[in-house]
């Protein structure tokens, strides 16, 4: 199992190139840390199996999802430090 692990490791080190950007940042909550990574770059990776491009009717389904996924998780992140702040403001009123 280790020797799986190292030759994996082996493997992707000779594949690491540097992006052309490169972004990485914690964001820390009460009780835990959030980090995020965000790569961009040329892919330099061979295409071996064609088989894999999805056709433009899955692909707009798809992205269609993903844009719904994000704009509700948006709203719901919003209404949630809305409702904090709101009661944040309120408290230091009623004082």
């Amino acid at each position: 199992m280790e020797a799986e692990i190292n030759k994996s490791i082996s493997n992707n080190m000779q594949l690491k190139r540097k992006h052309s950007v490169d972004v990485h940042f914690t964001l820390p909550l009460l009780f835990k840390r959030l980090y995020f990574v965000f790569s961009s770059g040329t892919d330099v990776r061979t295409n071996t199996n064609s088989s894999a491009v999805l056709d433009m009717d899955k692909r707009s389904k798809t992205q269609a999802k993903d844009i719904v996924v994000l704009a509700v998780s948006f709203l719901l992140f919003t209404s949630f430090f809305g409702m904090i702040f709101y009661n944040i403001i309120r408290s230091m009123a009623e004082r």
